[in-house]
C-alpha cells in the first residue's frame, strides 16, 4: 500500500498532545515506512513539511518524548534519530506471537537452554576430558579450603536490626 500511513487510533483521539504535536507524529510515522520503528529526519525537513518553525518543531518533539509516543535519540552532528514507540511495541508482539505459533508447533525441539549444547563441538568446556588431572572429588578436592574465621551461623534479618538499633542508641 502506497501513498498511506497507518496511524494508531489510540493516537488520533488523544487530547493530551496537541494537533501540532500530532501532525509532527504522523509525519514522523509516515518515514517509519513498513516494519522500520526508527527515522533520521532533520528539524529543518519537519519545519518545511508541516509549515512551522524549527523552535516550533522542537517543541513537538518534545511534547511527543514526554507522552511517551517517540524516543529522540541525538547522533552527534547528524540527524536525531527518532524511534516510535507504539509500532515498536506492536511489532515485538506480533514477532513474540508469531515466535509461540512455531515453538507450540514442534515440540520436540529443543528451546533455549534445554539441552541446546549436545550438538555444540567447538571444544568448549562441555567437551573437555571429564577425567583431568586437575579434577578432585568432594572427599579430595583439588584445592585446600580455608577454616571459615567468621562462622557465620545463617542469622536472620532481625539479628542484624536488632545489632544496628543497640548501635544506634549506644545499649
Amino acid at each position: 500500500m502506497n501513498n498511506f500511513t497507518r496511524i494508531n487510533n489510540i493516537n488520533i483521539s488523544d487530547i493530551t498532545i496537541t494537533d501540532g504535536a500530532y501532525r509532527c507524529l504522523c509525519l514522523i510515522e509516515q518515514h517509519c515506512y513498513g516494519d522500520k520503528t526508527d527515522c533520521f529526519i532533520s528539524i529543518k525537513y519537519m519545519a518545511v513539511a508541516l509549515g512551522r518553525s524549527c523552535r516550533t518543531i522542537i517543541r513537538y518533539i518534545k511534547e511527543l518524548v514526554k507522552a511517551g509516543l517517540i524516543i529522540k535519540r541525538k547522533r552527534g552532528s547528524l540527524c536525531n534519530k527518532y524511534i516510535t514507540l507504539q509500532k515498536k511495541v506492536m511489532l515485538m508482539a506480533e514477532k513474540a506471537k508469531a515466535n509461540q505459533d512455531n515453538n507450540s508447533d514442534s515440540p520436540d525441539k529443543p528451546t533455549e537452554g534445554q539441552d541446546s549444547h549436545k550438538n555444540n563441538s567447538k571444544g568448549n568446556y562441555l567437551n573437555k576430558n571429564k577425567n583431568s588431572k586437575n579434577k578432585g572429588n568432594k572427599a579430595n578436592p583439588p584445592y585446600k579450603k580455608k577454616e571459615d574465621s567468621w562462622k557465620y551461623e545463617g542469622r536472620g534479618a532481625a539479628y542484624y536490626i536488632d545489632a544496628f538499633n543497640k548501635i544506634l542508641n549506644g545499649s
